[in-house]
């Protein structure tokens, strides 16, 4: 079970990323911009993940041979954060495409809840 706290520091951090996003760059012009950039991030989080399986793999290899592998254990912690920050963006790009969405609608063009 997660911590709700923890999930009140996720929180944060994807508004802090959204917000950072949104200085830096307008909202989506399109679902398909909007699409094209969450699934970018979700890439970019997947083969993060991938490499900590490679790493799990290694792991237990090493340790089969009595070994500590202590530099696995590293790559793993490294690539576990890499890929908690590019989901962070991803959900962060989530709630930009909502906001955009949102926008659109209101602004006419037709959107739905699916």
């Amino acid at each position: 079970m997660i911590r709700e706290k923890l999930l009140h520091g996720i929180n944060n951090l994807v508004l802090e990323e959204l917000e950072t996003a949104n200085q830096s760059f307008p909202l989506f012009a399109s679902n398909h911009e909007a699409h094209a950039v969450m699934r970018e991030e979700y890439e970019e989080a997947m083969e993060k993940a991938e490499l900590i399986s490679e790493g799990l793999d290694l792991h237990w290899e090493a340790t089969k041979n009595n070994c500590i592998g202590i530099g696995w254990l590293e790559e793993m912690s490294k690539n576990g954060r890499m890929a908690i920050a590019e989901l962070i963006q991803f959900v962060a790009m989530t709630e930009k495409a909502i906001l955009s969405a949102s926008r659109r609608d209101a602004d006419g063009e037709r959107t739905e809840n699916l």
